[in-house]
């Protein structure tokens, strides 16, 4: 139940400081990863390709 809270709190600061429904509103990200679903080395090196992409290098 706090967890909840938590969350339903949080939705709400990030609604009014950023203007969109966190959790729900994904167009504001331009990538997301699983974390459920690979391993943390993979992870880590999809991150790295990612960030090299982004800053051109």
């Amino acid at each position: 139940k706090i967890i909840t809270l938590r969350d339903d709190e949080n939705k709400k600061i990030y609604r009014r400081l950023y203007g969109f429904s966190f959790g729900e509103d994904l167009t504001v990200f331009d990538y997301m990863l699983n974390t459920d679903r690979l391993p943390l080395d993979p992870l880590i090196e999809i991150s790295k390709l990612i960030v090299r992409r982004q800053i051109g290098g």
